[in-house]
């Protein structure tokens, strides 16, 4: 990945991570735990598209590795509804969206890039002269 390409992943994906983080603190800062148990009563009720375990919870708001959009989905729909001034759903998932979509692809270039490179029996420079 290019120097430019990797400045971009790594700020879509810090931008990504401040958006969740703000918007948990701005829910309450719930529990992972309290974030689950909602969101199992809420698929239960067809709320949310899936009840994820507070585990994928943690992974989705501290965007560790490729989330699923069902589980990002369902997190940003709780914690928005859960808002102390609440915010549009709708809305927050739209931008939560265009963010997770941007991570991801640039994530699935890398990987692809990397095998490339690999594959085709590419090697980084040296440094020695």
């Amino acid at each position: 990945m290019a120097s430019d390409e990797s400045e971009t992943y790594h700020g879509a994906r810090q931008v990504l991570r401040r958006t969740l983080a703000e918007l948990c603190t701005a829910a309450g800062s719930p529990s992972l735990r309290d974030i689950s148990k909602g969101l199992s009563r809420g698929y239960a009720q067809r709320e949310y598209p899936e009840a994820p375990s507070h585990e994928t919870i943690r992974k989705v708001i501290k965007v560790i590795g490729k989330p699923r959009w069902q589980a990002v989905e369902a997190v940003v729909r709780f914690l928005a509804a859960s808002c102390v001034a609440p915010r549009d759903p709708d809305a927050t998932v739209q931008h939560i969206f265009r963010l997770w979509r941007l991570v991801i692809e640039q994530a699935n270039d890398s990987q692809s890039q990397t095998v490339a490179i690999a594959q085709a029996g590419l090697t980084e420079p040296s440094a020695e002269p």
